[in-house]
């Protein structure tokens, strides 16, 4: 069948490219057939040019090409047709690619074997001829980009939609019949709304690629036994890279060398706290997430402490971010429902103008009319049928949200994003670098009582104590404790003029914060106490050591770690500046000190010190017993990573706006449980926390049976958090999901709104629909309240748009109908839309927020923005206003006859009736007569006071001439005014009728 041809143009290893001619301008399928053959697990990119007929292929090298070609033909054999191509993207759900994985499990493989596939040396690296073949087959080791909208695209984006349409087929329609100026004013409109749409969504995307840091990271690579500093993106697997505090990992490696090695994964995994890395292989046939591959580094992360040696096992896209990346070529952001909306008022204008304009001109001709006269009266009722300002008030209102969000430091990089926000349902807060500050902080000291950040604040600042006091002659507990703080730790003070700041792993600096902020000399206690040892923790020995020198002579070890450990250290306890021994029931009441502090979710430490003639004691835990009877227990700190401020007040209002949050973490339980706790992330509900290892093995339909009562998610990874935001979508609900690392991006992409920080990875901000520059995510209610105003105030102005169109098609059609002439003509009609209509419209876009919007629960975005019950308001609505502008005409019939004062008549009245009927528009419930109770809107005032300017210009000869018109008398402008105002009070009293439930 000629249909199914398929013609190999040429082929490569992994790469191949055919014309099939049943695809030449079969534009409906690109979409489906590049989606379809992305998912089948073998094919790594599809692209589809309809206009060529061609497909570009690249697959798994291994793959045999004849294989490929099978599957394609498999496909175009059961293509399905545009119907029901738009019905399954309809139904479509939001995808992202699994994360799957692949090549050999580094992790579980000692280092020789790693090294040996890989083919290099550990302390040589590659030969330069190697490393050029290598760089060859595996290219730069950069990440895909993802590519923006050009200006081009922004802009044509405007102008597809169906309203829009048909009236360039109006202006072509003038233009052929020799309407060039109702043509031009038509076009005008178009032309001025897209501008308005591409200058604002332009403006967003320069926002966005300005957030950008433009950084160029580099690496220490061995090659050929010598250390290079290289661009981190020549690194090619198999390249021997070194890690020091402060490198970013320049690529996916196997950590064959590890010193004290930490490593902060938060962007990546969503661990708050180092990963502490080995070198030791893991147990095989067990499943390992990334965050507990600890013999693994990966591209992107920071390196905080020690030093180490890694060898690279991917690079690029075949990294575990540049897999993250490339997930988004299959995730699939959802319409937002004023999108969706506005297509269907559109496609329904369409169908109404379409069928009056058809009915109209074959009566018309039916009748005797010229051809000519029809066509411009059909082509008068095309363009009161379409409301140009619908598409002009939408999205000035929008871009007027996004401008004014700006201001608030919220950028928004789609024009409707900020309006999807007050549809959103649930929203998902990944908590690392969101609801957290992502760094931690001393919240409670415990030695003898219980000591806040602020009841330490310059306790001890000039205060200059002999050493002795401190350890040999102890006598005050909390000061011996913050000294040892001091001494075990491996942080650097790094001075700025006069300021200090610490540069080290985020437990080590918080601890340097705490003493600081005590008022102690950092440096001059560490050069009283020279460090000269060090014993760091280890795997088996959960507490880091420093042995320091004595004026005495004699030996300080400092210790703090893991509480339990450190307290079976420990034979004595200094309290109250004494020393006690420490008995089972002083252990007994630390050891429940300790669980108190670990169940409010805290990092605990314990701290303790000791004296010893030896500076070389093994320091390993022999079985429950003291290793020294008179090492001394100090106390425990406890830590956080702190909360953001405004982050309780901003779950509280909303859920004061019916709106579910829930939080996603990588941390672990108690942690999670403990801040979702502090926020109140569940309300009024009971907070119930799901781990991933929990929710791993269920499917689907039980873990979307457990969604609606969990409020906190932990140990997650990002194929659960797509999980999580796309098992809410599946219930029918609208999600938002907030996140800043790179762990986040797959479902800050999938999900309905996706909402980033300034400070969030770039790869973030590429993908966000919102982006809060300033990290405050407090304005994110604002955000919120600002959607729901915007989707009420284009209710508003639709309400007016139609229920004045609507009326404009009822005077044309019910007088053509009885035989009564054209009542308005076409400029009339123009001007009507663009002046009577556009601006009122546009003044009701910006009313400010009727009273408790905030208290109302979520819109149902599945509910049209204008259904039966509203069209059944309107059209009520616009028969009292059509009514008040064919009475007025029929009146000029018989006093003047059929003529300009009888057009006159009718035009006068039904554009002081339209722009009256602004006033009932102002709420949705409320009449103009209850309108005190709204806040004052000063744009509808103005433009009311110059809609009326506009319209004196009527008293002009020229104006009046191009519009037909002729001059009234007292007796004619007094049934004006009087027809106008009566169809003001009877729509307010309609209105009273219908909010009382007699209607």
């Amino acid at each position: 069948m000629a249909s199914l041809e398929l013609q190999k143009i040429h082929e490569l290893r992994g790469r191949v490219r055919f014309r099939a001619p049943v695809l030449y301008r079969a534009f409906h399928l690109k979409d489906y057939l590049e989606g379809v053959l992305f998912r089948n697990g073998h094919i790594k990119k599809v692209k589809v040019n309809p206009l060529t007929a061609t497909i570009l292929l690249v697959f798994k090298p291994d793959i045999p090409i004849e294989k490929i070609e099978a599957e394609l033909k498999s496909y175009l054999e059961k293509l399905p047709s545009p119907s029901e191509v738009k019905k399954l993207k309809s139904e479509a759900k939001p995808v992202v690619a699994s994360l799957k994985e692949d090549g050999p499990p580094w992790h579980t493989m000692p280092v020789e074997e790693v090294l040996k596939l890989l083919g290099t040396d550990k302390e040589k690296g590659l030969a330069r001829k190697t490393y050029e073949k290598l760089l060859q087959k595996y290219g730069p080791n950069i990440l895909p980009e993802i590519t923006p909208r050009t200006g081009w695209e922004i802009f044509f984006e405007q102008i597809k939609s169906v309203p829009v349409a048909i009236l360039g087929v109006a202006a072509g329609i003038s233009l052929f019949t020799g309407g060039i100026i109702d043509a031009v004013a038509i076009l005008c409109v178009v032309g001025l709304n897209a501008y308005i749409g591409y200058k604002t969504e332009a403006e967003a995307e320069r926002t966005i690629s300005s957030l950008k840091k433009l950084l160029h990271p580099e690496a220490l690579v061995i090659r050929e036994g010598k250390v290079h500093r290289v661009p981190a993106e020549t690194i090619v697997p198999g390249d021997i890279f070194l890690l020091r505090p402060g490198d970013y990992v320049p690529a996916d490696g196997r950590i064959i060398e590890a010193e004290r090695l930490s490593i902060d994964e938060s962007a990546l995994t969503g661990e708050s706290l180092p990963v502490v890395k080995t070198e030791k292989p893991l147990p095989p046939n067990e499943t390992y997430p990334l965050a507990d591959r600890v013999n693994m580094c990966f591209m992107g992360t920071l390196v905080l402490g020690g030093h180490g040696k890694a060898v690279a096992v991917a690079t690029g896209k075949d990294t575990e971010i540049g897999r993250i990346q490339l997930s988004l070529a299959e995730a699939r952001p959802p319409e937002t429902s004023i999108e969706k909306q506005l297509d269907e008022m559109g496609t329904k204008l369409v169908v109404l103008s379409g069928a009056l304009c058809g009915a109209v001109f074959v009566l018309g001709v039916m009748r005797g009319f010229g051809f000519l006269e029809m066509l411009n009266t059909a082509l008068s009722l095309a363009v009161a049928a379409v409301p140009e300002g619908l598409s002009t008030v939408a999205t000035t209102t929008l871009a007027l949200g996004v401008r004014e969000m700006k201001k608030e430091n919220i950028v928004v990089r789609r024009l409707s994003a900020i309006e999807a926000l007050g549809s959103v349902q649930v929203m998902c807060l990944d908590k690392t670098g969101t609801i957290t500050e992502n760094r931690m902080t001393v919240t409670e000291v415990s030695c003898g009582k219980s000591y806040k950040p602020k009841d330490l604040e310059n306790r001890y600042l000039n205060f200059s104590p002999a050493p002795q006091i401190l350890f040999e002659e102890a006598q005050d507990e909390l000061l011996s404790l913050l000294a040892v703080c001091v001494l075990c730790n491996e942080s650097e003070v790094v001075k700025n003029g006069e300021k200090l700041s610490f540069r080290g792993t985020p437990t080590e600096t918080a601890l340097l914060e705490i003493a600081f902020k005590a008022g102690l000399d950092i440096e001059a206690l560490r050069k009283a106490f020279p460090r000269v040892r060090i014993v760091h923790r280890a795997e088996n020995r959960l507490y880091m050591v420093t042995v320091h020198s004595l004026p005495s002579g004699k030996f300080l070890y400092a210790i703090k770690g893991m509480p339990t450990q450190v307290l079976g250290l420990c034979g004595q306890v200094l309290k109250g500046g004494r020393l006690y021994p420490l008995d089972e029931e002083e252990r007994i009441e630390l050891t429940n000190l300790n669980d108190q502090l670990a169940v409010r979710g805290l990092r605990v430490l314990g701290v303790a010190f000791g004296i010893s003639d030896d500076p070389e004691i093994d320091l390993d835990l022999k079985g429950e017993a003291p290793w020294c009877e008179n090492f001394v227990w100090l106390g425990f700190v406890g830590m956080e990573d702190p909360i953001r401020p405004g982050i309780k007040d901003l779950i509280s209002l909303l859920h004061q706006a019916g709106i579910r949050t829930v939080m996603i973490t990588g941390d672990q339980a108690p942690t999670a449980y403990a801040i979702g706790k502090a926020i109140n992330i569940s309300g009024q509900d009971e907070l119930v926390i799901l781990d991933s290892s929990d929710f791993s093995h269920l499917n689907p339909e039980a873990f979307k049976g457990l969604l609606k009562r969990v409020s906190v998610f932990s140990r997650v990874s990002p194929a659960d958090k797509l999980r999580i935001v796309q098992a809410f979508q599946d219930l029918g609900l609208k999600v938002a999901m907030t996140g800043d690392g790179i762990n986040d991006i797959p479902a800050l992409k999938a999900a309905d709104i996706g909402v980033t920080t300034g400070s969030g990875t770039d790869v973030a901000k590429e993908v966000a629909d919102i982006i809060i520059e300033d990290d405050q995510l407090g304005t994110m209610v604002l955000a919120v309240e600002k959607g729901r105003i915007i989707y009420k105030n284009i209710r508003k102005s639709l309400e007016f748009l139609l229920s004045t169109n609507i009326s404009e098609i009822m005077v044309s059609v019910s007088a053509n109908l009885a035989g009564l002439g054209q009542p308005l003509n076409q400029m009339q009609l123009l001007w009507i839309n663009l002046v009577t209509d556009v601006f009122p419209g546009l003044a009701l876009s910006l009313e400010p927020a009727e009273p408790g919007i905030m208290k109302e629960p979520p819109r149902d975005p599945q509910k049209p923005i204008m259904d039966t019950n509203d069209f059944k308001r309107l059209s009520l609505q616009a028969s009292v206003i059509s009514g008040a502008s064919l009475f007025p005409y029929v009146y000029g019939l018989v006093r003047y006859g059929r003529g300009p004062k009888a057009s006159t008549l009718s035009f006068l009245s039904l554009t002081a009736s339209q722009l009256l009927h602004t006033l009932n528009c102002r709420s949705e419930k409320l009449t103009f007569l209850e309108n005190s109770a709204l806040p004052k809107n000063p744009h509808l005032a103005k433009c009311m006071w110059g809609t009326a300017a506009a319209h004196s210009l009527f008293f002009l000869p020229p104006i009046r001439k191009v519009l037909g018109l002729s001059p009234l008398g007292l007796i004619d402008t007094v049934l004006v005014a009087a027809t106008s105002f009566g169809s003001l009070f009877f729509n307010a009293f309609l209105k009273k009728v219908i909010r009382e439930g007699h209607l």
